[in-house]
């Protein structure tokens, strides 16, 4: 016999339904899974670009959940991160020969400093989602884009509507994929900006 700390709690399934699990040994309990990927997660340690390997596994993984009749949203950064290497591409290209062979340093990282996050958002959206969308496909996972800003949540009409999408998605099996709409969202303000009180 196991000794009382050893021992695994069993869920009644009426208790299971509706319940937010915090321990691993719950998670086969589980019907809905809400994935969180913050930009630590999904990045590279340079910020200017995806972590492609580790993004791989997470959605292989999501997918599989998926794939095993699990509901499962994931909520995702990495807009402005990917938008920000596109970017530091395009800009890196456009200078002329003279500049890009100059002793002067044009790195990469004085460029990527320059771009504005909102920007850098509006052009990394797209190719986020198509990424999540290609990776998701060999798995035969569809997926369905959500973006958000803070508002939306105390919004009430904007808020049930929401839900209502999500609940919809869900129920035709598809994956959604949720990410604050960085291309309007005002930058976060710093702490020295809040001392100053802008």
């Amino acid at each position: 016999p196991q000794q009382e700390g050893q021992m695994e709690r069993r869920i009644p399934i009426a208790e299971r339904r509706n319940a937010t699990f915090t321990d691993r040994g719950q998670f086969k309990y589980a019907r809905r899974l809400v994935v969180k990927l913050g930009s630590a997660v999904i990045t590279r340690e340079d910020e200017h670009g995806l972590a492609l390997g580790r993004l791989a596994s997470i959605v292989e993984q999501v997918a599989e959940c998926h794939v095993g009749g699990r509901e499962c949203i994931m909520v995702t950064s990495g807009a402005v991160a990917f938008g920000k290497q596109k970017l530091a591409q395009e800009l890196l290209m456009s200078l002329s020969m003279r500049e890009t062979l100059s002793p002067k340093d044009h790195t990469r990282t004085e460029t990527v400093t320059l771009l504005e996050p909102r920007a850098a958002a509006a052009v990394g959206q797209s190719g986020l989602m198509s990424l999540y969308d290609a990776m998701f496909a060999q798995y035969g996972v569809k997926i369905a884009q959500v973006l958000v800003t803070k508002s939306d949540f105390y919004n009430e009409e904007t808020r049930r509507n929401l839900i209502s999408t999500l609940s919809e998605l869900i129920s035709l099996n598809i994956v959604p994929i949720i990410n604050t709409n960085d291309a309007v969202t005002p930058p976060p303000q710093t702490d020295e900006d809040f001392r100053k009180g802008k």
